[in-house]
Parts: structure tokens; sequence; C-alpha cells
């Protein structure tokens, strides 16, 4: 059933006369309404830990009453991660404990865990690329994605897939060493204060809004469109970039220094001149 299908069904209400999911008997969090994640927020005080606390006994509730099926627990958990993702460290923390309720996902994994581990590389890479493309933010997967394609020699990848992992908070273990085998066989010099910064995302204070996030591939991609209007030229781009960037506002500063920008964005900077000058 397509998600157009499935909103069909939903209730229409106007104003006031829209129920909380509390009045509705807590109500399924495929319903959640943006409105009801940003109250969720409110009630939590900002409490990333009881958000998701609250969303995980939400979705296993409408598990257990049958409420939902395969797909709409996708769906639900899917719209409750991007009601989120502002807030990258609790993005990442929603996906990592919703992955479990997602049995279509669940039963992907484990065909991908067995590939590796008969060595099948390449059927491994593509099953490991097909999870991500659903989960981009399931941190520890992109370690697993790394290591078939460092396996197949393909370095700059695994590098790539190695620095995702890392700027989405694998930030313990050998990681480092990893990116760093692959460097080497790169011809590429690691900055470990890039990758000191970025654990410190994780493990210090630092602000979790987008901007004070370590980029991830999907962040580079997603500013180039941007602010350029073009996808990067090749893996290499976004590779140079993960190495000196540890935040995506030293991403978007990056752009912004590039003759492109300008050139792409002509009537903005036009327009924002004109309005700096008072004209």
């Amino acid at each position: 059933m397509s998600l157009q299908n499935l909103l069909r069904k939903r209730p229409s209400f106007k104003g006031s006369q829209r129920p909380k999911p509390s009045e509705q008997g807590g109500g399924r969090l495929l319903d959640f309404s943006p409105a009801d994640f940003r109250e969720l927020n409110a009630d939590c005080n900002g409490d990333r830990s009881e958000v998701a606390h609250r969303l995980v006994d939400q979705i296993r509730k409408d598990k257990e009453s049958q409420v939902v099926n395969d797909v709409e627990v996708g769906i639900a958990l899917k719209r409750a991660i991007h009601a989120f993702s502002s807030d990258r460290k609790l993005a990442v923390e929603l996906t990592g404990r919703f992955i479990h309720f997602d049995d279509h996902t669940k039963s992907a994994i484990q065909q991908a865990d067995l590939q590796r581990d008969k060595r099948r590389w390449a059927d491994a890479e593509f099953s490991y690329f097909k999870i991500l493309k659903e989960y981009p933010l399931l941190a520890g997967y992109f370690v697993q994605y790394g290591h078939c394609l460092k396996e197949q020699e393909k370095y700059i990848d695994a590098g790539v897939a190695y620095r995702n992992a890392y700027a989405l908070g694998e930030v313990e273990g050998d990681l480092i060493e990893h990116t760093s085998f692959c460097a080497a066989r790169s011809g590429i010099s690691i900055d470990r204060g890039v990758l000191e910064r970025v654990k410190h995302f994780w493990t210090g204070s630092a602000g979790t809004k987008l901007l004070d996030a370590p980029p991830t591939r999907a962040d580079i991609e997603m500013l180039y469109r941007t602010l350029l209007g073009v996808n990067p030229n090749s893996i290499d781009q976004v590779h140079e970039i993960m190495t000196v960037c540890d935040k995506n506002r030293d991403v978007v500063q990056s752009l912004m220094r590039k003759p492109e920008f300008v050139h792409s964005n002509r009537n903005l900077l036009r327009v924002a001149f004109e309005r700096s000058q008072g004209l």
C-alpha cells in the first residue's frame, strides 16, 4: 500500500478539533503529526533520552496490538526520525533504537551479514548500500559497508564510509585505524585534529544542531545541491571535504568560497546587495 493511500485513511480535523495522540488512546505513531512531535519534545523538556523512550514505547505498543502492518511500521519510523532530523544526536539515537522494530530491515541486515561472513564482498556491499539508503543515519552499518569496500580495494569509497560512521557517532574502537589504512593506500594524509573534533561533538557538550554536526556524505551532497546547484563531481570531492571539515557550517563556508557559488546564486546575491545598500 502506498504512502498516499495510507494518508488518505487518516481522519482530518480543523484547528482545535484535532485530538492529541494521548486523547486517542495513545494513537498510532503513524498518525502523529509534526505538531504532535513538537508537543512531545516540549513535554519531555527536550530530553533526548525521554523522547526516544516514549517513541520506542509507542511503536512497541503499536506492533503488539497489531494496529500497524510491516509497511506502516517502516513509514512511521522514518517519519519520526525525519521529525527530529534537525537534532543529529536524537535522530541517530532514534535510528539505532527503531531498527529493531522494522522486520524487513532486520531481515536485510541478516542477509548482508551472512554475505559478509562468507566473504562475498560485492554482494554484501550492495546489501548494506540498500539498507543505508533506507536508514542513512544507521551509524554502525557504515562500518560494515566500509569493510566490504576496503576488501575490494575501493579505498576512497571505504574511507568515506568509515568517516561517515565516525560522523554519526561511531567514535570508539579501531575505526580511526581503518580510516588511516585507507588513507595511506590512497596516498592521503590524515588530520587527526579533525577526527578529535568530530569525536568531541559526540562525547562532549557541543550543540546538536545540523550546522554543528560533523558532515556525512549525504550532508555534503545536499549542501552541494543547495549552494552550487550540482552534485559533487566524484567521491573524491566528498572525501576531500570530510578530511578537512568537522562541522557542516565549515562545509557551507568552504562551498560559498567557490566561484560556482556566485554563478549559481547571482540573483540572490544581487538582492542581498541591494538590500544592504537600501536600494
